[in-house]
């Protein structure tokens, strides 16, 4: 019986590794990817048809907990789950990590250019209407620090997922 050369034996942990294992997890990998991807647009649609859901006190039902959860614990997979990427995957992954990272710093900007074109919006129906109805309450005067840090993490993750599927769907082509 021969010996295994050292490198092999301290890449597979002592084993002579016969690669299908890993082929299932690269398989695997992609394939939480999809469904990540998957609960992040429909996380994204219900609350374009549910603008409730925003709200701080709004109780949500089994479907958007169920959607919840898996949103939350399948981008951490997605993050830290290294020993299951390919070459390919880990290329991606690299690549959506700096898109993220770039989206995060452009994303306030544009937040901040949408509400001001609101604001002026707002301003200019009022002037227009020559009504003085009561300033709206804002959502994010009853926000606790708490509730930005979930919504700074939604946006995160959200942005990761989608980025690294583009980035897959772009290296597939």
């Amino acid at each position: 019986m021969a010996l295994a050369p050292v490198a092999e034996l301290e890449v597979t942990g002592g084993r002579k590794n016969t690669g299908k294992r890993r082929a299932w997890r690269y398989r695997a990998y992609f394939v939480v990817l999809d469904i990540t991807t998957a609960v992040t647009v429909i996380s994204i649609v219900q609350v374009l048809l549910e603008p409730a859901a925003l709200l701080r006190d709004y109780q949500p039902g089994l479907a958007h907990q169920v959607v919840g959860v898996l949103g939350f614990v399948l981008p951490i997979f997605l993050m830290f789950a290294r020993s299951w990427r390919d070459e390919f995957a880990e290329l991606c992954w690299q690549k959506a990590a700096g898109t993220t990272l770039k989206l995060l710093f452009l994303t306030p900007v544009a937040v901040l250019f949408v509400l001001g074109i609101k604001a002026g919006w707002d301003d200019a129906a009022q002037r227009a209407l020559g009504a003085n109805p009561p300033p709206p309450v804002s959502p994010l005067e009853t926000y606790t620090a708490g509730d930005a840090l979930a919504w700074c993490w939604a946006l995160l993750i959200t942005l990761f997922v989608l980025a690294f599927q583009f980035h897959r769907w772009r290296g597939s082509r």
